[in-house]
């Protein structure tokens, strides 16, 4: 049901009208102020399995009604697969959030909606939405993809690693993890980042966790407040909010990057050891999990991410690295150089001849040039064939 009331301080200035009929049970709620300012978007469910993000959002919302504050912008909170959130489940034909690449996005539009099904209908009717939620905002828009897993752990946050969403997500009290845009194709939050909103997805523990929805409430507070909705005078309880996750997040690095992700297939009856959780340190040769091929072993020391404790999904774990804050702080230096565009120069490095912004690189002759040096210059790889590999430069 779509909730847009209003408190004393709210107006419907700067307020678009949702779709409604089908894309409008996408809305869990919105509040909007009478000051024009920043909009937050957030999503939640597009894991049908992960509530505690509605139910964190739902709080966050009715506080927001009950005591009106001088509100700057609006907060919209989106649920994401409609369907498999009826049912408890990850997806019902397949993961919504592996969706978001921008050629299929073009096919699904050119359907009407009736003519699609399940994820593909959900995709189609989430997109009117967003469109509806973006479309002339008169400030900045924000965007948090709020997520939880099978497997216990601290909270955390997923960010593409370009400069305005590092600078927004590093405000969180979290540790931050780089990478997974790069071993996971067409999530949610890569696509609104590439539209250039300022996006981030979170982690927030376990699915039936009720610290969960918790970790997921203090985070919304914060992110209004970083991005400028409400001030933290306006927040009460804010320093509780910062000190809850700090709490659970105590003597993490800052930064870590994904290093390796292990695909599972539905055949290939795959079991996770039992006990593990994510940001465990695993040494090298433990004994991870085991699929029908036999025993599955971490390659070296990492930090444990995701472990996979449910029959749906396509991601067993992942496997990452702390990153020195020497290495963050030199990007922020060198990006703003814009030394991407001489890259093309050097040997084995080809400008893409479709595509602005893509370098083709040739492995066997650019040998010396790791994928740690196009990290620090903002570039991300693309899933590709042969001998060269593809690199796409961030925004931002």
């Amino acid at each position: 049901m779509i909730d847009t009331r209003e408190g004393e301080q709210s107006g419907q200035e700067g307020m678009d009208e949702f779709p409604g009929s089908a894309e409008g049970k996408h809305v869990i709620g919105a509040f909007a102020g009478q000051r024009k300012g920043p909009s937050l978007i957030c999503t939640a469910g597009i894991h049908g399995n992960e509530p505690a993000g509605v139910e964190a959002l739902k709080r966050v919302l009715d506080t927001l009604h009950a005591h009106p504050q001088t509100f700057s912008g609006r907060l919209v909170a989106l649920l994401g697969n409609t369907e498999a959130f009826s049912q408890g489940r990850r997806y019902v034909e397949k993961d919504l959030n592996r969706m978001w690449e921008k050629d299929r996005i073009a096919q699904l539009t050119a359907h009407k909606a009736e003519d699609l099904k399940h994820e593909d209908r959900e995709q189609f009717e989430l997109l009117e939405v967003l469109k509806s939620a973006t479309r002339g905002n008169p400030g900045d828009v924000y965007f948090m993809d709020l997520h939880t897993s099978s497997a216990d752990g601290p909270p955390f946050a997923v960010l593409n690693d370009s400069l305005y969403s590092r600078s927004f997500a590093r405000k969180f009290p979290l540790p931050l993890v780089l990478g997974f845009e790069e071993e996971l194709r067409g999530t949610l939050a890569d696509y609104m980042d590439s539209l250039g909103h300022v996006s981030a997805g979170v982690e927030a523990g376990q699915h039936t966790s009720s610290l969960a929805v918790d970790h997921l409430e203090s985070l919304i507070w914060i992110a209004l407040v970083c991005a400028g909705n409400l001030s933290q005078e306006q927040v009460p309880e804010i320093q509780h909010h910062y000190q809850r996750l700090a709490d659970c997040c105590r003597d993490l690095p800052s930064f870590i990057e994904v290093r390796y992700r292990h695909p599972v297939k539905r055949d290939d009856e795959f079991v996770m050891q039992p006990g593990f959780r994510s940001f465990q340190e695993v040494e090298s040769g433990q004994l991870l999990a085991r699929d029908r091929q036999g025993d599955l072993t971490a390659p070296g020391r990492a930090f444990l991410l995701l472990p996979l404790y449910q029959n749906e999904g396509e991601d067993g774990f992942f496997l990452a690295a702390a990153v020195r804050p020497f290495w963050i702080q030199l990007s922020a230096w060198i990006r703003p150089l814009r030394l991407d565009r001489l890259l093309h120069w050097l040997p084995g490095v080809d400008r893409h001849p479709e595509e602005e912004g893509v370098l083709l690189v040739n492995a066997r002759i650019a040998r010396w040039y790791t994928l740690d040096f196009f990290h620090l210059l903002g570039f991300r790889r693309r899933p590709s064939k042969g001998a060269r590999f593809v690199m796409v430069h961030r925004k931002g």
